[in-house]
């Protein structure tokens, strides 16, 4: 069989990223995607090494083991969080946060936010929050504002921003997302603050 080149197999899971992330794509089409991705890829691509590693991560089967009959969802959406695997594969996205996208736990009331860590928008903050993934109304996670465009709406209650910064797996997404921002979107240059990787301190 002749597999997909390097840079063919990289393009394919950024349209496959970028397929879910824009809501294109649902959580189980994008496995069974990245399952096509590794079946075209040779075995040492690194490519086929970061969907393995999604896959494995997600607990999502590599083969077809299902019994005759049997039913299951084939879906792992429970989790509050959904990650990607970061570093090591050689590839050109060695630098990307480990998330693909981060829902908070419930407990901090902010369940209903979705942050995106590869958002190049740094509008209303980085890293800031959509709600229920689309594309406004939008939360600024440090003041608890939250915007439609421009505009001011509403504010979170200051409790649940506590509860959020607080949050040991937020606070990992949080500068993982930073990082990111400050490597690759230098020109944003809109911090609030002398060091932003200075997150707000657990209370």
């Amino acid at each position: 069989m002749e597999h997909l080149s390097y840079r063919a197999a990289a393009d394919l899971l950024e349209i496959i990223r970028l397929s879910q992330f824009a809501g294109l794509a649902s959580w189980t089409e994008t496995m069974d995607r990245l399952l096509a991705l590794c079946a075209m890829c040779a075995p040492k691509n690194p490519t086929r090494t970061s969907a393995e590693r999604i896959l494995a991560l997600s607990e999502w089967p590599m083969e077809d083991d299902w019994e005759e009959g049997e039913i299951t969802s084939g879906s792992n959406e429970q989790g509050r969080t959904t990650l990607r695997p970061g570093g090591g594969n050689g590839g050109d996205f060695d630098d990307e946060p480990d998330f693909l996208y981060l829902y908070p736990g419930p407990h901090t009331g902010l369940a209903k936010w979705e942050f995106r860590p590869l958002d190049a928008d740094p509008y209303p903050a980085v890293p800031h929050g959509h709600w229920e993934g689309r594309d406004r109304p939008k939360l600024d996670p440090y003041q608890g504002w939250v915007y439609d465009r421009t505009r001011q709406v509403r504010r979170e209650p200051k409790k649940k921003i506590t509860a959020l910064w607080n949050d040991r797996i937020f606070r990992k997404f949080a500068l993982e997302t930073i990082r990111f921002h400050l490597e690759h979107f230098p020109y944003h240059g809109d911090w609030r603050v002398e060091n932003p990787l200075r997150l707000p301190r657990r209370r």
